[in-house]
């Protein structure tokens, strides 16, 4: 039985150097990314899919900035 991730997004900081593919930019190793699990990619902060992800688990920790 393969293992399932119950996370579908998560913030975390980037391992590897890529590329957002939402809005070009460069990623180092140690940027903050969006990361989705089921398309396997990962944005850089700063773009519409990093952001949405932010507020949402902002909003479910109750941290409020």
């Amino acid at each position: 039985m393969r293992y399932r991730n119950t996370i579908k997004a998560r913030i975390m900081q980037a391992k590897y150097a890529s590329i957002c593919p939402e809005t070009g930019k460069n990623i180092k190793v140690g940027d903050y990314i969006a990361y989705f699990y089921d398309s396997k990619k990962a944005y850089a902060q700063g773009s519409k899919s990093y952001e949405a992800l932010d507020a949402e688990e902002n909003a479910e920790s109750g941290y409020c900035y």
